[in-house]
């Protein structure tokens, strides 16, 4: 997924991502920015770690339901990779935080596009999205058949980061030619266009 990253900020997709597979996402970012040194990425990157401390007014909880609502307000196309976790056990679990976050960019009109084939928290989102796709993807439908290839756990994982990029690419030119628009705000907005290329 490496590629996916450094993809994206090359095509002016604003990336924002709380800390989870964050290293993957900074080196694939890193790949990008070295690759083209004229070029200025920060505005396209955005990086929250989680609070790890409970603060004198809030608990963790509290505090990561907030920093959530945040992070994916900034988002429009909100991309679910994985979604695994080590238990007090020590065992790998799905990550229930990342279940609550597809809950939070259904409640902000935000669109969830789970890569199922991840497996875990990615699977699970797609488990629930799929007997009412055409609800959750009213106004884009077309998106579909591309989200159900990428929850596909027999596709060829190279094929993936192409899958991603073409559901982007076509997204922006639906809200470009004047598609079809979903609630809240503007779909090209919503997918985290860099300003300038609006």
């Amino acid at each position: 997924m490496l590629t996916l990253w450094g993809s994206l900020l090359k095509k002016n997709y604003r990336i924002v991502n709380g800390w989870g597979i964050g290293s993957a996402v900074i080196n694939g970012a890193l790949d990008a920015i070295y690759s083209s040194p004229g070029k200025h990425f920060e505005d396209q990157l955005v990086m929250r770690p989680f609070p790890q401390v409970a603060s004198k007014n809030q608990n963790l909880a509290t505090l990561w339901e907030e920093y959530r609502r945040r992070m994916i307000g900034f988002a429009g196309v909100c991309i679910f990779l994985f979604g695994n976790k080590r238990n007090n056990a020590g065992e790998i679990v799905t990550a229930n935080g990342m279940i609550r976050e597809f809950e939070i960019a259904l409640d902000l009109g935000r669109i969830p596009i789970p890569v199922g084939a991840t497996g875990y928290a990615s699977q699970e989102i797609w488990n629930q999205i799929a007997p009412r796709a055409k609800e959750i993807y009213q106004g884009v439908d077309w998106v579909i058949p591309l989200v159900e290839e990428i929850c596909d756990a027999g596709i060829d994982r190279k094929l993936i980061v192409d899958k991603l990029l073409a559901i982007l690419n076509a997204s922006t030119a639906s809200a470009q030619y004047g598609c079809p628009r979903r609630k809240h705000s503007g779909f090209a907005k919503r997918l985290g266009r860099s300003e300038a290329q609006r």
